[in-house]
């Protein structure tokens, strides 16, 4: 039997349905993998959402969004929108390609996908279900995505407004043009690159690195090493163990951590704050310096060196390094 198959529940594109002037045509196939496997998805423009399950196939329900037209033109579009999937073992691939139509040019998709989220007339959504031992990679446009439920690395590259990860056992990749970020529950490593946007995760198990120019940064309960490298995002982070290598220029940084790390804390400013918030029975060697800022700590420290401009010196019984360094913002070292 062909390891392919309808499930007889789906419309595909012999139906729509016209809600509010968009007309709507539904598809549904289903895929026999077995337990463990792979998805390469690519779509240009459309919502995503991706699910774990316990079963050994992928469901993929998609929806073709047709916002222009009477009821034959939209079909027409509709029709050449073409969603394939394709198998090789336990890899699938499915894609959403929009094919050349008799009489049209490219100017005619120009206008169908318009430039953004906002203008666009033709989209393809997918809801698709897959085992939960599955490895994830996405090429997306415009379009908010979420992924859950995942023993499996997920990388990506995309437009979208908005992504969300929830309980993913696996490396994460994320390369963004401007996103907002949001990941919770993750085991496993962590490298994103966001032009801009935010940034935000919670209960992350594992190292995290993000390169991200401008917006916000917030990263909280994190078990793991942290590299942040930014020019004026904001930065927020509650590290529960691990080193950490923070570097921006304008934006503030404000750092919770218990020192619980064999190697070194660094964070660097040109212009912005740097708070950092530690145990009262913290330990460590602090070494810090501003040419115009102000330095306050609220720990007791051995001084070895102190000036207007620098300080350095031991907290508890020494260990580790922490270099704050500031040209012009203010440094603080607090307890929590």
């Amino acid at each position: 039997m062909n390891r392919f198959f309808f499930c007889m529940l789906f419309v595909g594109a012999f139906g729509s349905v016209v809600l509010a002037g968009e007309h709507t045509f539904q598809y549904q196939r289903i895929v026999e993998t077995g337990d463990k496997t792979t998805l390469s998805l690519t779509c240009f423009d459309g919502d995503i959402e991706i699910i774990g399950h316990d079963q050994p196939n992928l469901i993929i329900d998609a929806v073709k969004h047709i916002k222009i037209g009477d009821d034959r033109e939209a079909a027409e579009i509709a029709d050449h929108i073409e969603i394939r999937v394709e198998q090789n073992g336990q890899r699938v691939k499915v894609s959403a390609n929009y094919l050349p139509i008799r009489e049209r040019g490219r100017s005619f998709w120009q206008k169908v996908l318009g430039r953004g989220k906002e203008d666009s007339f033709g989209e393809v959504s997918f809801m698709i279900k897959v085992p939960r031992a599955c490895s994830i990679d996405l090429d997306n446009g415009e379009g908010n995505m979420k992924i859950s439920e995942i023993d499996g690395d997920v990388s990506m590259t995309t437009s979208s407004q908005h992504v969300a990860l929830t309980a993913i056992h696996g490396a994460v990749t994320i390369k963004s043009a401007a996103a907002s970020l949001e990941l919770t529950s993750i085991e496993g490593s962590i490298d994103i690159a966001n032009s801009a946007g935010s940034t935000k995760g919670e209960m992350i198990f594992g190292p995290v690195t993000v390169r991200q120019p401008t917006g916000s940064i917030d990263l909280r309960f994190v078990d793991g090493d942290v590299r942040v490298k930014t020019t004026s995002a904001d930065v927020n982070i509650r590290q529960e163990r691990g080193a950490l290598d923070l570097t921006t220029v304008t934006g503030s940084a404000t750092i919770q951590t218990p020192l619980e790390t064999a190697r070194d804390l660094f964070v660097e400013t040109e212009s912005g704050d740097i708070t950092l918030m530690v145990p009262s029975e913290a330990s460590g060697v602090l070494k810090i310096k501003s040419e115009t800022g102000t330095i306050r700590t609220e720990l007791p420290v051995k001084i070895d060196k102190m000036s207007t401009r620098q300080l350095v010196g031991t907290v508890g019984v020494g260990g580790i390094q922490v270099s704050l360094v500031s040209i012009s913002g203010d440094v603080t070292v607090a307890q929590f």
